[in-house]
């Protein structure tokens, strides 16, 4: 039997005709003016700052007000015009968004690319706490964009034995298993636990309770796991895997999530598709 695992696996590198007609309906999806702005340098900087935007007036003011003191003026006026268009927008199509504006944001000068970052961090600091779509939107432009101007020291390999980091690989699987189930304690300690046991090195963290989740320390334990060699990658995407389609079914939130978590330990995939995930044989 082919298992959800390894159908992502399988996906390595390489689009099919699904992938492609996801990426079409989500295109057609998208509004007409967040299309337009995703393929024109300032304005998929403008994008990203109204993705960021917060639906509540006093943050969002705040926002705008950093956007007028800090970014250039066209991208704040842009930014300003998309944010309606953005807060209106279904949630699964913001990363969508930002993947469609990131060869725009790729264009970007070293110096450039620094001052956006730090809009967007103090965007993102504007209510003083950061949401997951806000932590994977980081992710996502680190990943492709600001990982231009740093390659040298990119995934280069520094842990052959996945039991130094079974902390790290525990932490990113109670983010998945806590993103898929929500409120659901049980449901997600029980996906927790499984995919824990599916890699021998972390057995024995599956007798302790599904961690808490720290956004920041996912960050940094990503940033570890990607300097294990190519085959200790693959069992931990196996595991990710594992994690969220414990019931067969991927939702749009946890494809998306995903997505993000494997791309950042440096293993390039295309966009998992939602959906029910049946084994084959």
């Amino acid at each position: 039997l082919i298992e959800p695992a390894d159908r992502v696996l399988a996906s390595v590198g390489r689009l099919d005709q699904a992938h492609i007609e996801h990426a079409r309906k989500l295109l057609k999806a998208l509004p007409a003016e967040v299309a337009a702005a995703a393929h024109r340098p300032v304005e998929a900087q403008a994008l990203v700052y109204a993705l960021l935007f917060d639906a509540r007036p006093e943050v969002q003011k705040a926002q705008l007000d950093t956007l007028a003191k800090h970014a250039p003026v066209a991208a704040a006026r842009s930014a300003a015009q998309l944010a309606n268009i953005v807060l209106a927008m279904d949630r699964s199509l913001k990363l969508p968004a930002l993947d469609l504006a990131v060869p725009s944001l790729a264009r970007m000068a070293q110096p450039d690319y620094r001052k956006f970052v730090r809009v967007v961090e103090a965007l993102i600091a504007a209510d003083d706490r950061v949401d997951l779509f806000e932590w994977a939107l980081r992710r996502v432009i680190a990943r492709h964009v600001g990982a231009r101007f740093e390659r040298d020291a990119a995934d280069r390999v520094k842990h052959h034995r996945i039991e130094p980091l079974k902390d790290e690989v525990s932490s990113v699987l109670a983010m998945l298993a806590r993103v898929g189930h929500g409120r659901d304690e049980q449901a997600a300690a029980a996906a927790w636990r499984g995919a824990v046991r599916d890699l021998p090195a972390l057995a024995a963290q599956a007798e302790g309770g599904l961690p808490q989740v720290d956004l920041r320390a996912v960050s940094d334990a990503l940033d570890e796991l990607a300097t294990l060699t190519p085959a200790l990658k693959r069992d931990v995407v196996r595991a990710c895997v594992r994690c969220v389609s414990v019931d067969d079914e991927v939702t749009g939130n946890e494809a998306e999530l995903l997505r993000v978590v494997v791309e950042a330990m440096g293993v390039p995939i295309p966009p998992i598709l939602p959906g029910p995930m049946p084994s084959d044989a």
